[in-house]
This record gives C-alpha cells, sequence and structure tokens, in this order.
C-alpha cells in the first residue's frame, strides 16, 4: 500500500486535494468544526493564522484563509497557553477559554492577539474538511485578483479578510466556493 507523504505547505498550490502539511493546530473558534486559529506546517515549521471564510450546506467542507506569521509565533502562542494551565493536544488543540482567573485570562487573551495581529497578508485561500488530514483545493492568493473578486477594497482592508461570522448579512458573503473554483 502506497502512502502519501507530506509535503512542504509551499507546495500546496501544486497539489491539489492533497495530505496536509499542517500536523498541528491550535484552534481558538470553534463551531461544530475549526472557525479560527494557528496551524503549523509539519516541513518547514511556518505557522499560519487561518479564519474560516465560509462553508458548504452542511458545513463540512470549510474554506480557510491562511497568513503567514513571523517566526516562532506557534511556539510563541503554545509558550503562553501552557503557561496559563493549559496543555497542548496535537494534532487538534481545540483551547476551552476557561482560565483560574479573570487576570490570567486577560494577561492570555492580550498575548494571544499580539501574535495573531502579527499575521501578514493572506497567502492561500484552502478547502477542507479536516485542515490537519487532507486540503481539497488551495489557491495562492493573488492581490490584484483577490482585489477585483471582493469588489476593489483598499489593500490595507485585505491584511485579514472578514471571517464568515464577521459579516452581518449572510448573503452578502463573498462565493468562495466560485473562487477556488469547487
Amino acid at each position: 500500500m502506497m502512502t502519501e507523504s507530506v509535503r512542504c505547505c509551499q507546495e500546496l498550490p501544486d497539489f491539489p486535494a492533497a495530505k496536509s502539511p499542517f500536523s498541528k493546530l491550535v484552534i481558538l473558534g470553534y463551531y461544530d468544526g475549526a472557525t479560527s486559529g494557528v496551524l503549523q506546517c509539519e516541513m518547514c515549521q511556518t505557522a499560519y493564522r487561518f479564519e474560516m471564510l465560509d462553508w458548504d450546506e452542511k458545513q463540512k467542507v470549510r474554506i480557510y484563509s491562511l497568513a503567514p506569521l513571523p517566526q516562532n509565533s506557534f511556539n510563541d502562542l503554545v509558550e503562553v497557553l501552557k503557561q496559563c494551565g493549559k496543555q497542548p493536544y496535537w494534532p487538534n488543540w481545540v483551547l476551552i477559554w476557561d482560565f483560574a482567573s479573570e487576570e490570567v485570562e486577560s494577561i492570555a487573551d492580550r498575548k494571544v492577539w499580539q501574535i495573531l495581529d502579527g499575521a501578514n497578508f493572506v497567502e492561500f485561500i484552502v478547502a477542507s474538511e479536516c485542515l490537519h488530514e487532507k486540503i481539497l483545493v488551495t489557491k495562492r492568493v493573488i492581490m490584484e485578483e483577490l482585489k477585483h473578486f471582493l469588489g476593489g477594497p483598499p489593500e490595507k482592508e485585505l491584511e485579514l479578510i472578514p471571517d464568515w461570522f464577521a459579516w452581518d448579512d449572510v448573503y452578502s458573503i463573498p462565493d468562495w466556493f466560485a473562487f477556488l473554483r469547487v
């Protein structure tokens, strides 16, 4: 039996429907599956902030944005949460936001947001049923194409594309499945 080898995250656009290169996820948002957090490539250790942009009618296939984080961000995030009494569990560490005190929670919240705010522009849009198992489709973000798709917002607004829960009107959410040609 042949097993699919692990590839680096930078190879994602070249291998549709590939085994996921992401072996560790810190899931900060959860709604019947991961909605936001940080994940790490097993090969190159690059960390990405991920946000759910859309999902199919059954909420099974989800579309995510992946924005690269500075080097060591993943380890920094894990250390912050471990210092607050949380213990990691891989591949999916679903963080329960329940701390020993309001002070500890406030410190953790501030430090986590400092790490998340370090994310660069979105580099990939991916479709997946489970981010640590298989990536169904990947598209490397080309800023001009993304600006055109979203109706031409200023580049500053594209630093972090609004996640699914940020929209007031679900009918105004861009058709990310069309963007990925799924």
